[in-house]
């Protein structure tokens, strides 16, 4: 049995897919998320979430609900639901929603006539499963499912992944390998899926009252990224967060004063024993800015 097992671990290193990501695998799915450069693979505070790192949900006792917006240019808006629970002995179970639609986009016949409009949506489903392996080694298993529509015509994939996370003291290491799997349909032809190789820190400071992490992450289609993040808890209650995507500020870049803001993420979160309210700014220079709001809530 113990074959089995290292030969499935191999495999999720091994497997030859070539598969590029669909919008709602890369899009961060939280305020707090957004505000450690999309990524925060280590980070182990009282926001972490599914999409984030839920390796380190094997820690969590209770129950908890969130329900996150998201506000991207061009009339781009996401809505997303996540909850999860602790069991007693088996680990913590969770589920998470997201919905995407792309705004009006009209549609025109060959001499570019507007005859109708249709709206571009996405859909994702995320399972998790995590709990502590040996005293200070947990692990999460991923499961996805997508769809994702344009006008008439839709695509499904299913994929799944492996999050690991280890502790040591204040210092903690997370590595991840996700997005494994592939589509079921392809009513608009085939839209790859890249593997995703991600390894995290995070170092703590002051009884956890400064949290510094930083991210190393790889896929086909976008080659190798970095992410750093920042979260200050001012009093217990007040926490202010930063955080940096290398390929947002190269990509975001252009000729003008803004530039300077371009790849930095801005966000503040209030926390109480109940509740977490989080948001997030990230200025897209050109494009717009973009607006996040997580409200979770522990019972």
């Amino acid at each position: 049995m113990k074959k089995v097992y290292i030969l499935l671990i191999i495999a999720l290193f091994l497997i030859p897919l070539s598969l590029s990501p669909y919008y709602l695998l890369d899009m961060p799915a939280t305020a707090a998320q957004g505000a450690f450069g999309g990524e925060g693979g280590a980070y182990f505070g009282t926001s972490n979430g599914i999409s984030t790192n839920p390796a380190a949900l094997a820690y969590f006792t209770g129950k908890r609900i969130s329900l996150s917006l998201i506000k991207y240019p061009q009339s781009v808006n996401i809505g997303g639901f996540e909850y999860y629970q602790s069991f007693e002995k088996i680990g913590v179970l969770g589920a998470a929603l997201r919905y995407c639609n792309y705004g009006k986009i009209e549609g025109t016949d060959e001499y570019g006539n507007v005859t109708y409009y249709f709206t571009p949506q996405d859909l994702l489903l995320n399972i998790s499963y995590s709990r502590e392996i040996i005293k200070s080694l947990t692990a999460a298993a991923l499961f996805k499912y997508g769809f994702s529509s344009i006008d008439t015509m839709s695509n499904m994939f299913v994929v799944g992944g492996l999050d690991v996370n280890y502790r040591l003291k204040n210092l903690r290491f997370g590595f991840l390998v996700d997005n494994i799997g592939g589509e079921l349909t392809k009513g608009y032809g085939s839209v790859p899926i890249d593997i995703k190789y991600r390894l995290s820190s995070s170092y703590a400071l002051a009884e956890d009252s400064y949290i510094l992490m930083l991210d190393l992450f790889y896929d086909k289609l976008n080659g190798f990224d970095m992410s750093a993040g920042f979260e200050w808890n001012v009093n217990g209650s007040l926490l202010l967060r930063m955080g940096y995507l290398y390929s947002a500020s190269r990509n975001l870049k252009y000729d003008s004063s803004g530039d300077i803001l371009a790849g930095f993420d801005m966000g503040i979160g209030f926390k109480t024993k109940k509740f977490n309210v989080d948001y997030t700014y990230t200025p897209f220079v050109i494009l717009g800015d973009v607006h996040r709001i997580t409200l979770g809530i522990n019972f």
